[in-house]
């Protein structure tokens, strides 16, 4: 998937693009990385992310080509189930209106080969909860006390039509 929009591209994601956007990540997805990957270097678990998703990772960036967010879908259960994530920084809100104008598409091609898609999202994170209840992600379950640091988190799924 390669996409150019008025305001953004999307395109495959680089491991230069973790080393730029680990350190400007948002404070709700660095909380997020540590309630995961406790003491991990915000860069290093984009690199896993990264590795464990393979073709199915992209970065979005403005037009200049800087990155401002990235995203991908890693398998769990091959051909059945894949976990998707994204992780910004507070760049999103310059992208916010193209990026969701166009995440019908970008769904459609996060779904290739797994007709499940879902995680886990923190609660504080308002911004992925309502992206995620845009894309009509369905929330399954609300874990408390959930992850390294203790957050509350809702589990959630989307079934490919």
């Amino acid at each position: 998937m390669k996409l150019s929009y008025n305001t953004c591209k999307i395109r495959k994601a680089t491991l230069e693009d973790t080393d730029y956007l680990g350190p400007k990540l948002r404070p709700e997805d660095l909380l997020e990385i540590e309630s995961f990957r406790p003491n991990s270097d915000p860069a290093e678990a984009l690199v896993a992310g990264v590795e464990a998703c393979g073709e199915q990772c992209w970065t979005v960036t403005c037009l200049k080509n800087k990155p401002i967010l990235m995203f991908g879908v890693a398998p769990v259960i091959p051909e059945q189930f894949g976990s998707i994530w994204l992780l910004g920084t507070p760049r999103i809100k310059e992208i916010q209106w193209e990026f969701l104008r166009n995440c019908r598409t970008i769904l459609d091609e996060l779904h290739k080969g797994f007709p499940i898609l879902g995680n886990y999202v923190s609660l504080n994170n308002r911004v992925h909860v309502k992206w995620l209840k845009f894309m009509e992600f369905k929330f399954i379950n609300r874990l408390d006390n959930f992850g390294s640091l203790g957050l509350s988190f809702y589990e959630f799924i989307h079934i490919k039509n």
